[in-house]
């Protein structure tokens, strides 16, 4: 049962050959940025990589020892299986998340636990935390509603309709 792991090493998949007693893993490396909704970096947020539900990278607050973002908000790069070749050359792509926390922003971040395509040999994930209350934009009143446009992040703006009477939040 012979087993092998290839990271970020580019090879030419038809000339490969498996023996049906051996696996090969095949990696490449994503690093995660994490930033507040201006875009500044947030150093220590905490980071949980799974592959196939499994944890592979874990800081402490998801139970691991792993290092939290640095000052620039950045985890160090870390290698993520893409593909198993398990006794065959047909390859089983493998499901990687990404999540992340940190105590300073209790209403997390966009997209967050999201999954991630792991087929460049090296990429970065930047996750933008959701800012406890958004910037008010625009306020009208549209069919009976009053509708605020809010801004939540530096790329999506949430829409709040207030009914005129009962003063109900519905996004």
């Amino acid at each position: 049962n012979a087993v092998l792991t290839l990271a970020a090493t580019p090879f030419n998949e038809s000339k490969l050959t498996i023996d049906s007693t051996a696996t090969l893993y095949y990696k490449n490396f994503v690093r995660v940025k994490v930033v507040n909704e201006t875009g500044k970096p947030i150093e220590g947020a905490e980071i949980e990589i799974k592959e196939n539900g499994k944890v592979v990278y874990a800081t402490p607050h998801y139970g691991g020892n792993r290092p939290v973002t640095d000052s620039d908000g950045y985890s160090p790069w870390i290698a993520v299986t893409y593909k198993i070749y398990s006794g065959s050359k047909n390859a089983s792509l493998v499901n990687v998340t990404i999540s992340v926390w940190n105590e300073t922003y209790k209403d997390g971040f966009v997209n967050n636990s999201r999954k991630v395509n792991m087929s460049a040999s090296q990429h970065t994930e930047e996750f933008e935390s959701v800012p406890e209350f958004g910037t008010l934009l625009v306020p009208a009143v549209f069919a009976g509603f009053l509708v605020l446009v809010m801004r939540r992040s530096r790329r999506k703006r949430r829409y709040a309709f207030l009914h005129r009477k009962g003063g109900d939040v519905h996004d």
